[in-house]
């Protein structure tokens, strides 16, 4: 039987977490120090991220429904997905294994590093 596909729950932006998950994803680099690449592919991200929130419309303060919020965060995928490219591109999580992975996310929700906003709670049931 093929191993049960692995959920991995992203949050940059703190939206459904307490805190951002980029460290946690950042900590599963087999790089013995901070990625030589990491401050250019982290502004790349943010420069990408502020372009499309300065553009959009409606901008925050005017969005007043979950509908709209939803509507909002569902444009950022492609953004958050080019992301994730660069990061892979760049080898940041090469060699990376499956058990590392479910190990970091163990100790991340165990120690507290990750903590769902409330009313997410039902989310990974």
């Amino acid at each position: 039987m093929p191993p049960r596909p692995l959920l991995l729950l992203l949050d940059f932006d703190s939206t459904l977490t307490l805190t951002s998950t980029i460290p946690l994803l950042l900590s599963l680099s087999t790089f013995p120090t901070l990625h030589p690449l990491l401050p250019a592919l982290s502004s790349s991200y943010t420069s990408s991220l502020a372009s499309h929130s300065a553009s959009y419309h409606p901008k925050k303060e005017s969005r007043k429904t979950v509908a709209s919020e939803l509507a909002y965060l569902t444009t950022l995928t492609p953004i958050e997905k080019n992301s994730i490219s660069r990061l892979e591109n760049a080898g940041v999580w090469k060699g990376v294994t499956r058990g590392r992975i479910e190990d970091v996310a163990k100790q991340a929700v165990k120690g507290g590093k990750v903590v769902l906003r409330k009313g997410w709670g039902g989310l990974h049931a």
